[in-house]
C-alpha cells in the first residue's frame, strides 16, 4: 500500500507539473495570437486610412494646380488689361504735351 501511494503522489505531482506547463504555455501563447490579430486588424484599417489621405492629398494638389492655372490666367489677362491702358495713356500725353 504504502507504494501505490508514493506512485500517486508522484504521478499526481507530474500531473500537476504537466497542468502548470500548459497553463504557462496557454498563459502566454493566447495572448499572442489575440495581439497577433488585433494588429492585423489595426494594420488593415491604417493601410485603408493612409490609401484614404493619399487619395485626399492626390485631389487637394489637382485642385491647387487648378487653382494656379487660373489665378495665373487672371494675372496674365490683367497684366495685359494694364499693357494695354498704358499704350492709352501714353498716347494722350503725346497728344497733349506739347513737343520740345
Amino acid at each position: 500500500m504504502e507504494s501505490f501511494k508514493d506512485w500517486l503522489g508522484i504521478i499526481s505531482s507530474i500531473g500537476a507539473i504537466v497542468a502548470m506547463i500548459i497553463l504557462f504555455y496557454r498563459t502566454f501563447h493566447d495572448p499572442d495570437i489575440k495581439t497577433e490579430k488585433d494588429l492585423n486588424v489595426m494594420q488593415e484599417k491604417c493601410a485603408g486610412k493612409h490609401n484614404l489621405i493619399d487619395n485626399q492629398i492626390a485631389q487637394i494638389n489637382e485642385n491647387i494646380h487648378l487653382i494656379k492655372i487660373n489665378h495665373i490666367n487672371h494675372i496674365e489677362s490683367d497684366i495685359r488689361l494694364l499693357g494695354e491702358k498704358q499704350i492709352e495713356i501714353v498716347t494722350i500725353l503725346n497728344e497733349r504735351l506739347p513737343k520740345k
